[in-house]
């Protein structure tokens, strides 16, 4: 991205050594070393930017960016102080010729479904408790969000019975009379009304587990299933098993888990950073040759489940009032610090000359329920606010 205008007027000598200055930059805790080792070419100035030291106007602010969560290898279900996790699961019931040749003379003895659990959040020793209920509206796993739950219809009863709750699994019996009509359904119309079973957590949970999803990547034995045992008459007793066809849960929650002197950065929710720097007082001509974000956290603050993705990414931020974004940087975290090279990012505020601010998200938005508060400017020590230190080059 650098213009042949600059560099070439000293020939390659001059810009090997301004990318080499540049390539040893990225790993000097001094960067000021570049600007005055270049200040002696009189053709190109690199000039340095520490937005703790200069003075620019800079915010930062906290914002949920819905997403449709049936993409996520996990489902989640419970309840916290803040937050409440349901979950919707619609089951596959391919029958064979001869179940659907017996089906008015089968009895159906059990119907139990199996969810496997990978992960927990919130109080390990809280209460865990739930519901399931008849779905009577006609969801789908890619577009369905909590903006949507307001269309969302169930019957009231509880279906489920003879819960079992561990660590590791979570199985229920439902209503047979509720598979029974799941099973007509499948065999008149293909199942075209049957829309699965809406799990909520009781009013007296707290804790939120997960437990693997529909997935591809996933083996199918640990993805929801229900088993059904049928039997007819003496003639047979069966036990067969049915996978999920499509999953999905809902997070409900807000923006006030933490002190107004933090951004809350939250996968599930999803509460997204921003921050903006004002870089309208670069030159017009201004390259970014490095550009270190910094970013501290508050652990003591912080909420994070039994597994996780470690670090976070910024991105261009594109429109403000749909809250897009794209040209991810990942941010690693390193003790309570998230830092990393976002020049690709400012470089693009640059050429189209928009400044947005730069989004901050969770490394794996549709996974969990992690929550990181990050200082934000409000912050009292100088040394725990949003830092960023630049490198740049222009014409002199």
């Amino acid at each position: 991205m650098f213009r042949n205008s600059g560099l070439l007027i000293k020939g390659l000598t001059g810009f090997l050594f301004i990318t080499a200055m540049i390539l040893f930059s990225s790993c000097s805790d001094d960067p000021s070393s570049l600007g005055s080792a270049l200040n002696q070419n009189n053709t190109v100035q690199v000039t340095t930017l520490d937005t703790n030291k200069d003075t620019i106007q800079q915010y930062a602010t906290s914002f949920k960016k819905i997403l449709a969560l049936g993409s996520a290898d996990r489902l989640l279900l419970g309840k916290t102080e803040f937050l409440e996790a349901t979950t919707l699961i619609k089951f596959s019931l391919l029958l064979e010729d001869t179940y659907k040749n017996d089906l008015d003379s089968i009895e159906i003895l059990e119907a139990k479904v199996n969810l496997t659990n990978s992960y927990s959040y919130g109080d390990s020793n809280g209460v865990f408790d739930f519901s399931a209920h008849k779905v009577t509206y006609n969801w789908g796993y890619s577009t369905f969000n909590y903006d949507s739950i307001g269309h969302l219809t169930y019957d009231a009863a509880d279906i489920s019975s003879e819960r079992q709750i561990t660590d590791s699994l979570i199985s229920f019996k439902l209503d047979v009379n509720l598979v029974r009509s799941w099973l007509s359904d499948e065999k008149l119309n293909s199942s075209a009304n049957t829309f699965g079973i809406y799990l909520k957590p009781t009013d007296n949970t707290r804790r939120i587990y997960g437990f693997w999803g529909y997935s591809g990547s996933l083996a199918q034995s640990i993805q929801p299933y229900i088993t059904l045992i049928l039997k007819k008459g003496t003639e047979y007793t069966d036990t067969v098993t049915y996978y999920t066809l499509q999953d999905i849960h809902l997070v409900k929650g807000e923006l006030d888990q933490v002190p107004k002197k933090f951004i809350q950065v939250q996968s599930g929710l999803t509460a997204n950073g921003k921050l903006f720097f004002d870089l309208s007082g670069l030159p017009s001509d201004a390259i970014i040759n490095y550009a270190k974000l910094t970013l501290k956290m508050d652990w003591a603050s912080s909420r994070v489940g039994s597994g996780y993705s470690e670090g976070v990414y910024a991105y261009f931020a594109i429109d403000t009032v749909k809250n897009e974004y794209d040209t991810p940087v990942l941010l690693e975290r390193s003790d309570n610090t998230f830092s990393g090279n976002i020049a690709t990012i400012l470089n693009k505020m640059l050429n189209l000359k928009t400044n947005n601010g730069i989004v901050i998200t969770p490394r794996r938005p549709l996974e969990g329920l992690e929550m990181y508060a990050i200082y934000g400017f409000s912050a009292v020590e100088d040394t725990l606010k949003p830092r960023l230190n630049l490198i740049y080059s222009h014409r002199k």
